[in-house]
């Protein structure tokens, strides 16, 4: 927005928006064409058997739910089995998350600059995991979230029965394709949404939206599961009976969102004091930072700068040794840990405000839309169930069991074997290639590795 000399405005649209939002596919494109190769053939073979007439969870005990997989059968039915067929599924969902989260800043009244900052951010985060792809149900489960805030915000502006109960109906839609996408995922998601409904919508069309949600969520997941010609009975047996047991039990699945926070702390407490530095930085940055806006009336702007200083004075020392920060991910790992951790605390003042707000005084700066802040927090909740209490690693630390003798079992036995065997023997010499001197190397140092915790 800017002013003309007579006072008023001119909309010169949102420039910094679009550019952030183009930079974010374009680099997503190139990650997918970088990236993607690795695993290929994840979700290929799964989506062929499908559409070849076996069943997911009767024949193949699947313990994944079945949304992604039968949308990449259908496509490769629509599209073709090619290199560049597979690859359309990535793309969109790319766009699609990319542009969710554009219209999604609408809703800010911060500058444009502001908001495509931030967009920047939350897409560079979505990525930064080590497993993220955009041909993977992770995304799926990503976009759908962002997707059912971006209504629910269309949901409060909303006022007569007409407008309200259609949006109840397609955040019914999304919130069944999230169950039959990820169970933990979409039950958090549902929930969520099932309470924000109750809370967003006016008393007289409360009942009717969340009869429509629950309704509809109910009947799209088992359409998914329809699908795939599996019952409804192979599918719960699969995906959430037997899945539990393979993140160590029921109890333990249960249990992970409690112990989470103690889960972090530890890792925190164990890292390397570099680690440790910056997070201590960090937590004094924050702190500074949410206290200013609430003080700086108070005091003048000299003293605020020589606070901003002295707050990001351990961050400017942590960094001095930049490059074993970098190579060893501790500035992702600090900042990841710590917010997980500053979130609990987060979410209890959220609910203690929601009290004060429907049941005492409201506070004077309340606004309904912080309740969208359940969302993430059920997300996050519903990752700690299915990752064992911890982001970085997908399950717990397990026993490696290995040959007692390396003389016939082990790495330099093996390459020995498909050596003598002439797996590579070169068409043109006749002899090895000098792969086998490569393997050899690695082999006998796999050979030579001891026992460590």
């Amino acid at each position: 927005m800017l002013k003309r000399s007579d006072g008023t405005t001119v909309n010169r649209g949102n420039p910094w928006q679009y550019l952030a939002t183009a930079f974010c596919i374009l680099f997503g494109i190139a990650f997918i064409l970088n990236v993607h190769p690795i695993g290929d053939g994840l979700w290929f073979w799964y989506a062929s058997l499908l559409r070849g007439g076996q069943r997911l969870y009767a024949e193949m005990h699947l313990p994944l739910q079945p949304f992604f997989i039968v949308i990449t059968a259908w496509l490769q039915q629509l599209l073709g089995l090619s290199w560049l067929a597979s690859k359309v599924l990535a793309v969109g969902q790319l766009l699609a998350y990319c542009i969710t989260l554009l219209l999604l800043m609408r809703f800010s009244s911060w500058s444009d600059a502001h908001k495509a900052i931030v967009l920047l951010a939350v897409f560079g985060m979505t990525i930064s995991a080590f497993y993220y792809r955009f041909d993977d149900y992770h995304v799926t489960g990503h976009l759908l979230v962002i997707l059912s805030i971006y209504l629910l915000l269309l949901v409060q502006t909303q006022s007569r029965t007409s407008q309200i109960l259609p949006y109840a109906g397609i955040l019914g839609i999304i919130s069944g394709v999230s169950l039959a996408n990820r169970i933990n995922d979409g039950a958090a998601l549902f929930v969520g949404v099932a309470v924000l409904l109750s809370f967003f919508v006016m008393p007289r069309r409360k009942l009717p939206a969340v009869v429509i949600f629950v309704v509809v969520s109910a009947l799209t997941l088992w359409s998914v599961i329809a699908l795939t010609g599996d019952t409804v009975h192979d599918w719960m047996l699969e995906t959430i009976i037997r899945a539990a047991s393979i993140k160590g039990g029921t109890d333990n699945v249960m249990r992970a969102p409690i112990q989470f926070p103690l889960t972090i702390a530890r890792e925190i407490r164990h890292a390397p004091s570099l680690y440790t530095n910056l997070g201590y930085a960090l937590v004094v940055v924050l702190f500074f930072s949410a206290l200013l806006p609430y003080f700086g009336h108070r005091i003048g702007t000299k003293v605020r700068l020589i606070l901003l200083g002295l707050a990001y004075l351990p961050i400017v020392v942590s960094f001095t040794r930049f490059s074993e920060m970098v190579i060893n991910g501790y500035p992702i790992r600090a900042i990841e840990n710590l917010l997980l951790i500053l979130f609990y605390p987060l979410i209890c003042l959220l609910l203690l405000r929601v009290f004060r707000a429907f049941f005492l005084v409201p506070p004077t700066n309340w606004n309904p839309r912080e309740l969208l802040l359940i969302l993430p927090f059920g997300q996050l909740l519903a990752g700690a169930m299915t990752s064992s209490q911890s982001f970085l690693e997908a399950f717990p630390p397990v026993a490696i069991i290995r040959p007692t003798s390396t003389k016939n079992g082990g790495a330099v036995a093996s390459v020995v074997s498909f050596a003598n065997d002439g797996l590579f023997i070169d068409p043109k010499t006749n002899k090895n290639t000098g792969l086998v001197q490569a393997l050899m190397g690695l082999a006998e140092e796999a050979d030579e590795a001891r026992r460590q915790i």
